[in-house]
């Protein structure tokens, strides 16, 4: 058995077919803004040939399912989303909360709403950017902490740009890779994920595990792992107003994110592997 872990990678497909092994086709992502890369050629292409050198095709949302088969009805795709251990986030206590404040050099009494992923253009992080500038004045005790690797030196820089043209340089962050974010999540008010395109959403999934309440766009896997106005809330793509209008809801409505964030906690266990 051969299994190659995304449909973009052809080597495992050829080499399967040349030991005429069973091969399964791991599909994870939604393609669009340049991806996949140009040697594919038009997304028909790329789905014809997965129907021809794949035995089967896990998909890990439906939005990643409807796409091979809008392309390729025949496609041999099996919605297989993906999964973690529950217990994982919280197996250690979290660090106090004033050692978290430490490290991202912020006042132990300020607010966080929390963004984890890599810091690339299709993560949408511009839009949270804008989003906290509408949301400056009402919540003065808040800073928004946007986490990730530094995936791309030109966006971040333009990111950077939008901070200080809006003055929020100690209001919204960009501190790195997060080596606990397990920790920084326990103490988040929020989890947001703005993203523009997301073939599932690990990382909400990590935020719901811990009875965080999520607002998160209609951008693919999301809509498989948030129930909209029960686990979290759900917004448009692109649009910072909606986006600061949800933020704007759950933090002048602490109970109702406590409720929003238990029931995320419960609609995780869903993806539990240990079940």
């Amino acid at each position: 058995l051969v299994h190659t872990n995304t449909v973009v990678t052809l080597e495992g497909a050829l080499a399967a077919a040349g030991r005429r092994l069973p091969h399964v086709w791991h599909s994870r992502g939604l393609f669009d803004g340049g991806f996949p890369p140009s040697f594919f050629g038009e997304l028909r292409g790329i789905f014809e040939t997965i129907t021809a050198l794949a035995d089967v095709m896990p998909c890990v949302s439906r939005a990643v399912a409807d796409q091979a088969r809008c392309h390729e009805p025949d496609s041999p795709c099996r919605l297989v989303p993906d999964g973690f251990d529950l217990g994982e986030p919280g197996s250690r206590p979290p660090a106090p909360r004033a050692e978290v404040a430490a490290r991202l050099g912020v006042p132990i009494n300020r607010r966080l709403v929390v963004s984890l992923g890599g810091i690339q253009r299709r993560k949408g992080l511009l839009d949270l950017v804008d989003a906290a500038g509408k949301l400056a004045r009402q919540f003065s005790d808040v800073v928004f902490i946007l986490g990730g690797s530094d995936n791309d030196p030109t966006h971040t820089q333009e990111l950077r740009g939008r901070i200080a043209a809006l003055g929020l340089e100690a209001r919204v962050l960009l501190p790195g890779q997060i080596a606990d974010p397990a920790s920084l999540l326990s103490h988040a008010e929020l989890f947001v994920h703005p993203s523009h395109s997301e073939g599932f959403g690990l990382a909400i999934l990590e935020a719901m595990a811990l009875a965080r309440p999520v607002i998160a766009t209609r951008c693919g896997g999301p809509e498989d792992l948030i129930e909209s106005g029960r686990s979290g809330l759900l917004v448009d793509v692109g649009n910072a107003d909606q986006l600061a209008e949800a933020i704007r809801v759950l933090l002048g409505d602490p109970v109702r994110a406590a409720r929003m964030g238990e029931e995320a906690g419960r609609q995780a266990r869903r993806f539990d592997l240990q079940t």
